[in-house]
């Protein structure tokens, strides 16, 4: 059976909440926290990658 990915549904909804966020906080700028955090959110998800595949690799033997 295929799981299906979670990413791309969170993706879009994290999207839209940075645009709805605009546009009742006029002094939010989501790029600029983007611009600036942006390391840190390779950071995070690499690291969410990494322990989603070490805990299949270990529930697989």
């Amino acid at each position: 059976m295929k799981r299906e990915s979670l990413g791309g549904p969170i993706a879009l909804i994290l999207i839209g909440g940075f645009f709805l966020l605009r546009k009742w906080i006029p002094d939010f700028h989501p790029f600029e926290l983007f611009r600036e955090w942006w390391p840190a959110m390779l950071i995070v998800i690499g690291a969410v990658m990494l322990a989603q595949r070490l805990t299949a690799g270990s529930r697989a033997r």
